[in-house]
């Protein structure tokens, strides 16, 4: 039975200020150190018999483990799973153990969980978030963590909560989910069949809460475009609903929903659909992982819109191709579970196993920005022409394997390479497919790019969650990658992991891009800066440690 550890920080993380700095903590006993026989509760329902157990947690825990984006109540999430799938069996004990009062909804298709995330009008109903991504929920391993909890808790239930749980333990099969269901006819591809109009389509042509809000910039108003892709732009200082906002008024001020405009050269993409896929996406980034969250993918994307639009790398690039790169960098860490590659694989995680072992995360991050943007609400590539989304979706998932830090040192090598040529053929289709792999995962790097305090905070923050993960590893017997297990708030070995970062990670491949592309050089002026930095506070901590060695 797999151990499911460190539950997720306080809700407040998600809302961390540049600074932030977590509380020390040492790493929980399994099931958060809290004994499985606590007193009897007299639940009389089965929400009150999660929430008595502390269930919301262990749920919590479950689908971070993972990578999955936790919904606004988990205990929600699990009850209406089991109403709708567990209870709705033929046999005649489990339909009479249906808690009292609470009406069975039908059970949604292919095993989609829908869940009220608000107390508006029915409409609201409609949109609520989709947690299709449940499928993974079917795991035996994951089932056996689940069932082994609940089960220690049965005898001490009213006999209507002991029967209605029951069920779920004596047939864990009804805990398995289908896969999505398909939208359209085995005649349809998705993209004709969203071609469609009428009351068929309706929902999917309502604005998503996220956006309700959302105010339409002056198409022509390019300097709203580069506040927005700014390099000084904090991403950790604004709340991730208005990076939403942001990241949509970026594609619009590229031009990408402006049917009128030819010059962008992209068939036209329906704006309400792509606010219902970056809405399912924020809602599958994990905003309680330090690092790996929506304020770093709006980052990344941000970088990566500059390098294009101001930086002059989009001289190779068509406009699908732009739009798939930045597409890519805001779904680049999608579901992400703050651990790395190498926890999956040591784990044997399922992950692990399902992607042999490959670039297990990128492959994961990019299969799940696919599913969603498949879905038939979220569907913007849907009149596209078959050639036109095979080159964004190839352009797509090779930008986002790139993000693999295993295949740093090699696209830095050809990077360079590229850079020597004598003559740049923009029109190669490998340079550009290199290009292309190299700008979203310079992106993803680039933090020592940023102005010195806001590189600190993301710094602080990678950081935090490799201790984490270290911990956790220590807790599992697993073995530990030696540079994650020093604390952040070791300031002498926080500097100069950050100083090897900056000098054998960082600097080689982006001098490549300084050079190929001289717009950008100023950026190279401010790695030399944070390098400085980070030599102080080394040297500083170092005085100190030593002062204080001193003393003792």
């Amino acid at each position: 039975m797999p151990e499911l550890l460190l539950p997720p920080p306080s809700p407040s993380a998600s809302r961390l200020s540049p600074t932030y700095r977590p509380p020390a903590r040492s790493l929980p006993p399994f099931h958060g150190g809290r004994s499985l026989a606590s007193p009897r509760s007299n639940a009389s329902s089965v929400a009150d018999y999660f929430h008595v157990h502390n269930l919301e947690r262990f749920i919590a825990d479950m689908l971070c483990s993972l990578g999955e984006a936790l919904p606004e109540n988990p205990s929600e999430y699990m009850c209406d799973y089991i109403r709708n799938h567990a209870v709705q069996t033929s046999s005649p004990s489990a339909a009479a153990a249906a808690p009292v009062g609470n009406e069975r909804r039908r059970c949604t298709t292919g095993g989609q969980l829908h869940l009220r995330v608000n107390e508006e009008a029915d409409e609201e109903l409609n949109e609520s978030a989709t947690y299709s991504s449940s499928g993974r929920l079917s795991t035996y391993s994951l089932r056996s963590v689940a069932l082994h909890r609940v089960s220690r808790q049965l005898e001490k239930e009213n006999l209507s909560i002991h029967s209605f749980v029951q069920e779920w333990i004596d047939r864990p099969e009804l805990l398995m989910m289908g896969r999505r269901p398909s939208h359209t006819s085995s005649e349809e591809t998705p993209r004709k069949s969203q071609g469609n109009t009428g009351t068929k389509n309706a929902k999917s042509r309502t604005r998503p809460q996220l956006f309700r809000k959302w105010e339409r910039k002056n198409r022509g108003d390019q300097n709203s475009l580069e506040e927005l892709l700014a390099w000084e732009y904090d991403a950790l200082s604004t709340c991730d609903e208005t990076l939403a906002h942001n990241a949509l008024s970026i594609l619009d001020l590229w031009g990408f929903f402006d049917k009128s405009d030819s010059s962008v050269g992209i068939a036209h993409i329906d704006i309400t659909r792509m606010q219902c896929f970056i809405a399912d996406l924020f809602r599958h980034y994990n905003s309680q992982n330090p690092y790996h969250n929506f304020k770093h993918a709006f980052s990344v994307m941000t970088v990566v819109g500059n390098t294009l639009r101001f930086g002059g790398a989009d001289e190779f690039c068509t406009a699908f191709e732009e739009l798939a790169l930045l597409v890519a960098a805001l779904s680049h860490d999608v579901g992400h579970g703050g651990l790395n590659n190498d926890y999956y694989v040591k784990k044997k995680h399922p992950l692990a196993i399902r992607y042999n072992d490959q670039a297990v995360l990128e492959s994961m991050h990019s299969a799940l920005a696919f599913e969603l943007i498949l879905q038939e609400k979220n569907n913007f590539l849907a009149v596209w022409t078959e050639e036109n989304f095979s080159n964004f979706r190839k352009a797509a998932i090779a930008a986002i394997l790139a993000t693999d830090m295993k295949v740093h040192f090699d696209l830095t090598t050809q990077m360079q390479d590229l850079r020597s040529s004598s003559e740049v053929d923009t029109s190669c289709p490998d340079s550009r497919l290199l290009v292309h792999r190299c700008i979203v995962h310079a992106a993803d790097i680039s933090n020592p790019l940023l102005p010195t305090t806001v590189y600190e905070a993301w710094a602080y923050r990678v950081s935090t969650e490799f201790h984490l993960q270290a911990e956790r590893e220590k807790y599992e017997g697993l073995p530990t990658t030696p540079f994650m297990e020093s604390s952040p708030d070791d300031r002498a070995e926080f500097a100069k992991l950050q100083l090897g970062f900056m000098n054998f990670v960082v600097a080689p491949l982006w001098n490549a891009m300084f050079d190929m592309w001289p717009s950008l050089e100023n950026r190279r002026h401010q790695l030399e800066t944070n390098v400085e930095h980070f030599k102080k506070m080394q040297s500083s901590a170092e005085e100190e440690e030593a002062t204080n060695g001193k003393d003792k």
